[in-house]
């Protein structure tokens, strides 16, 4: 009797095993949140990419003034996380905010779009890309701190805790990727694309990654009846700042005369619960041990600004091999003219901006690359590349 009650006990803990089993299998539906975040991904950098040249050569921006947009541009992104957090932590939830700023993010990109096919129209098209550009960076910069986390709400811990590290891996996956194929795609659509009777073509540049971040949306709508939606609960950043400056007040107002503590923090010990004013402890340390990150992503971010500057004045050649021109000759002229009997020949430049300059070459087979081109032809920028190649007869014209 004994035996067989043990068996039973046995059979119904095995039982109780396999449904919990059951219950914690690996949520499928995390593929759409990495989808999302793909085409996400895909859509900042592809944008991103090509922005500082759209804004020198054809919103007319100087490189100094496109450098300061470009860098503004980017501040207010990394700021805005800060905001999205709040905002999902303490008003709306992860998903909403995640959904909401997504579409701020989707209109930012297509007022950019429209902003660069509307350059011959008599419209100020500047203010329209910088208000595209202000939309990307709120709704960019919102969802940030949200997207990875609801993917981690849909895993129970501690059981699945090895399938949220697994998630977390193919995660950071999904961004580098889409990053990749988003800086690769998007300067060649800008430059081998010929559109609305320019030789480069940004609308199309823009437009693809309006177009992925529209369907970034759809895929992340889509798995709404299967995700696991948790109701916000408080931002634990807002009461870490409440902590920190009621410490501070007590601090400088000698309000904890005769109070001994370890650490300056525990003053607001009267207040907050010992678990917050530790982990606000442990944040302030990683905060200053990460602060060399600072100087490290300032000169980083100069990839996209001051060095795409310089790289678009440069031949892209390295040991005679030809890498990067679809990112470098903005104006390129082949011609040939060996029929007139005058020594040289008349050729007319035209420029994207529909100004154009008379120039004189001698007779014969020529081609012309210039990287920079303001809005009059006769001037070009000091460093720029600037070939003429004539024939073997006239090498020395």
């Amino acid at each position: 009797m004994v035996l067989h009650s043990t068996n039973g006990q046995n059979d119904r803990g095995l039982d109780q095993e396999k449904n919990t089993k059951k219950v914690v299998k690996y949520p499928k539906h995390i593929f759409f949140i990495i989808v999302n975040e793909f085409c996400e991904r895909f859509s900042y950098y592809g944008m991103k990419t090509v922005l500082p040249i759209f804004l020198k050569t054809k919103l007319k921006y100087t490189e100094s003034q496109s450098t300061i947009i470009y860098h503004s541009f980017l501040m207010i992104n990394y700021f805005f996380p800060v905001i999205g957090a709040i905002i999902a932590d303490s008003v709306l939830g992860r998903y909403k905010t995640i959904f909401y700023l997504s579409i701020v993010y989707a209109l930012g990109n297509i007022t950019l779009a429209a902003s660069s096919a509307i350059l011959l129209l008599n419209i100020p098209h500047r203010d329209v890309a910088l208000l595209g550009l202000f939309l990307i960076a709120l709704g960019s910069g919102g969802i940030k701190p949200c997207v990875s986390s609801f993917g981690g709400d849909q895993f129970a811990v501690p059981e699945q805790e090895r399938q949220l590290q697994q998630f977390f891996s193919i995660f950071y996956f999904s961004i580098n990727v889409g990053s990749m194929f988003g800086t690769l795609i998007s300067p060649i659509l800008r430059q081998d694309v010929h559109c609305l009777g320019e030789e480069s073509c940004f609308p199309l540049a823009f437009a693809l990654p309006a177009l992925l971040m529209v369907s970034a949306i759809v895929i992340f709508v889509l798995g709404k009846r299967f995700y696991s939606i948790r109701k916000p609960g408080g931002n634990i950043l807002i009461r870490m700042c409440g902590c920190i400056g009621y410490a501070l007040k007590k601090k400088v107002t000698c309000d904890s005369r005769g109070q001994k503590v370890n650490h300056w923090l525990e003053l607001a010990n009267d207040k907050y619960d010992s678990q917050l004013i530790n982990e606000t402890r442990i944040m302030l340390s990683l905060a200053l041990m990460l602060s060399p990150c600072i100087f490290f992503w300032a000169l980083f971010e100069q990839t996209g600004s001051r060095w795409t500057f310089q790289a678009s004045r440069m031949n892209g050649e390295v040991l005679g091999v030809l890498y990067s021109t679809p990112q470098n000759d903005i104006l390129t002229l082949r011609g040939c003219d060996t029929k007139t009997q005058h020594a040289t020949t008349k050729l007319i430049l035209n420029s994207a901006n529909e100004t154009s300059e008379e120039l004189e070459l001698p007779k014969g087979c020529y081609e012309l690359s210039t990287n920079e081109i303001s809005s009059e032809i006769i001037f070009l920028e000091f460093g720029g590349v600037y070939r003429i190649m004539l024939p073997n007869n006239n090498v020395g014209m």
